[in-house]
This record gives structure tokens, sequence and C-alpha cells, in this order.
């Protein structure tokens, strides 16, 4: 009998062994997980941010433009009608 309860306690204490290593392999892989969840939530919050910036980067052209096209009529119409007070 003390061989066999030697023998239990020998593998006992391996399946212990493997527990310990089976637990620190899944709690690895959970770490793994949430990294990588944040990393994709991360790169996504960083897209929307390029994308917000590359909308407000074109209004800003598009304000521009138009406020420069409407300046330009009216420096014409000016000259127009400085060329008309001049004859």
């Amino acid at each position: 009998m003390p061989q066999m309860e030697a023998v239990i306690e020998k593998v006992t204490a391996e399946r212990s062994r493997i527990g310990a290593f089976q637990n620190r392999l899944e709690r690895g892989l959970s770490n793994t997980s949430d990294i990588m969840n944040s990393l994709r939530s991360t790169e996504s919050a960083i897209r929307d941010i390029d994308v917000a910036r590359g909308v407000a980067e074109l209004s800003r052209a598009q304000i521009l433009t138009q406020t420069a096209a409407t300046l330009a009529r009216e420096t014409d119409a000016d000259i127009d009608r400085v060329l008309s007070l001049l004859q």
C-alpha cells in the first residue's frame, strides 16, 4: 500500500503541475486576446480620427475655394464699374 500511495501522490502532483501550466496558458491566451481587441479598438479610433481630419481639411479647402471665387467675381465687377466710370 505505501507504494500505491506514493504513486497516487506522484500522479496528483503531476496533475497539479499540468493544471497550473494549463491555467497559465489560458491566462496568457486571455491576455493576448485582450491586447488584440485593444489594438483593434485603438486602430479603429485612429482611422476614425484620420477620416474626420480629412473631411475637415476637405471642407476647409472647399470654403477657401468658394471664398476665392466669390472675391474674384466681386473684384471683376468692381473693375468693370471703375472702367465704366472712367469712360
